[in-house]
């Protein structure tokens, strides 16, 4: 206060709509600064506010998922502003997978004009995230206070990679039961494609009996292709002939390959989508040189 002329007064100041529960902690502000969080627990936050004289406008989590599976994060915000801006009343969730590749970005509850005062709620899945680190960045140009929960469902077990071009194809035998996963992505990398093969004698048959089910967040489909020793393609087979195979869905089939002179068939496995596969082999003639790699 100051004047030109002497003045007696007298001022008092009050805190009103003061925000109880735990704040997230400082500094949060970059990757490099993302603060641990544990899946179940829930994270509470505020954005927006001035800390130490300097605008808080993101806050960063990390957090270490010990299997591949599907992330679903649980989202409550408040706008806490002074006045409505039109358009620019949202609060933003950005999830990143560990090499800082952008998974997702979307504004909580798909709103844009959240009400001063208003509360919303989401609940967001991410499909086909792989055995990883994983970063959310939360931001907002307006003044909000946020609680966000994650927890990994669907886990899966992702077998004998790597397995993703013919050099990499996995040997297997008759008889026998073999699974894994497709479309699952860690920094950056997605497992679109799965091979093995197959050693043949004379006069034998490939038969396989196979099974897939939908893991990710969006109806597709999954697809073997069989290949011999000169890598061209002799058969393809578009599980339960589906190309929308729904979320959840288990899809089954099998073929039937005469083998009529000594060769090596190469199976390629393919989805459009995060699937879980498994197949049997039939029997083969013992001359059928096997071994497993």
């Amino acid at each position: 206060m100051f004047s030109g002329e002497a003045w007696e007064y007298e001022f008092r100041y009050e805190v009103i709509d003061t925000l109880s529960g735990p704040n997230d902690i400082e500094p949060n502000n970059n990757f490099v600064q993302a603060q641990p969080v544990a899946a179940g627990d829930t994270t509470s936050g505020r954005i927006g506010y001035k800390v130490n004289g300097v605008n808080d406008d993101n806050d960063y989590f990390r957090a270490v998922l010990p299997s591949d599976g599907k992330v679903r994060i649980y989202v409550q915000a408040i706008n806490r502003g002074q006045s409505q801006q039109a358009t620019f009343d949202w609060l933003s969730l950005s999830v990143y997978d560990g090499k800082k590749s952008l998974l997702l970005r979307k504004h909580v509850a798909n709103n844009d004009d959240v009400l001063i005062g208003q509360t919303v709620y989401d609940t967001i899945n991410i499909c086909g995230v792989a055995k990883d680190t994983i970063y959310f960045h939360i931001n907002s140009p307006q003044k909000f206070q946020y609680s966000v929960r994650y927890e990994l469902i669907d886990t899966v077990t992702n077998y004998g990679e790597p397995d993703n071009s013919f050099a990499q194809a996995r040997r297997i035998k008759g008889a026998q039961t073999y699974q894994s996963t497709l479309n699952y992505t860690a920094r950056g990398v997605n497992d679109g494609l799965d091979y093995y093969q197959v050693p043949f004698g004379n006069n034998d048959v490939l038969k396989l009996q196979m099974s897939g089910v939908n893991q990710g967040c969006s109806n597709g489909n999954i697809t073997v292709r069989v290949y011999n020793k000169n890598r061209s393609q002799i058969q393809s087979k578009l599980f339960g002939n589906n190309n929308n195979v729904g979320i959840g869905q288990t899809i089954a089939d099998s073929i039937s390959i005469p083998v009529t002179a000594v060769d090596t068939l190469y199976l390629r496995f393919e989805s459009s989508d995060p699937f879980t596969y498994q197949f049997t082999t039939g029997p083969l003639l013992p001359y059928s040189p096997f071994a497993v790699a």
